[in-house]
């Protein structure tokens, strides 16, 4: 029987069997890998998955679903994933089965563990730092608002002097490797990953 990686709500979980699967409370849209497939993919579009979303007999029902976009091939299939885990982050890969844990506040991920692709551009995230680095932009483009809400107070109460450390940002983020960059600022359990 096989075994599949679920992702949902931006934690991979897994391997899981089959009859592990029906108690997650998949929809259509959930993505789902196992060994042998190319890419992730919405479960609802797996042919061995089906018997998740049949409606009971008599019920006549039927769904349909525009699936999230699906990860690259590249990031994902049979490589190192990262899952989020109560008392800090854990690596399982997808083959081999070599695991990582971290303690909690430990650094995300730990070094020398593969990470997978994030999509922030490191090029677009230091431009925002450089040029909006006053409002926050570049918190905001990486998705964590409460540190674009600091900045934007920091740059107030000191008035302009924090656009200083923004634009020194910025420089660090265009001059380091996207994985470096996806290490520091996007896979970081920090809420403030300033340099």
């Amino acid at each position: 029987m096989a075994t599949w990686y679920v992702y949902q709500n931006n934690v991979q979980t897994g391997p899981v069997s089959e009859d592990q699967l029906s108690g997650m409370g998949l929809t259509p849209a959930t993505l789902v890998w196992r060994e042998g497939m190319e890419q992730w993919q919405p479960a609802g579009q797996v042919p061995e998955l089906s018997f998740l979303f049949e409606a009971p007999a008599g019920e006549g029902s039927s769904f349909t679903t525009t699936p999230p976009p699906s990860p690259g091939a590249e990031a994902y299939a049979g490589t190192r994933q990262y899952q989020n885990a109560p008392g800090g982050a854990q690596y399982q890969g997808a083959q081999g089965g070599q695991q990582y844990q971290n303690a909690p506040g430990a650094a995300y991920p730990p070094a020398g563990a593969y990470i997978p692709a994030s999509g922030k551009d490191k090029t677009t995230a230091g431009i925002l730092a450089i040029l909006l680095g006053f409002f926050g932009a570049q918190y905001f483009y990486l998705g964590k608002i409460g540190a674009a809400i600091l900045t934007i107070v920091l740059s107030f109460v000191t008035c302009g002097i924090w656009n200083l450390l923004t634009f020194a940002q910025g420089i660090v983020m265009l001059t380091m490797s996207q994985e470096q960059f996806d290490r520091k600022y996007v896979y970081t359990n920090s809420t403030f990953p300033l340099f």
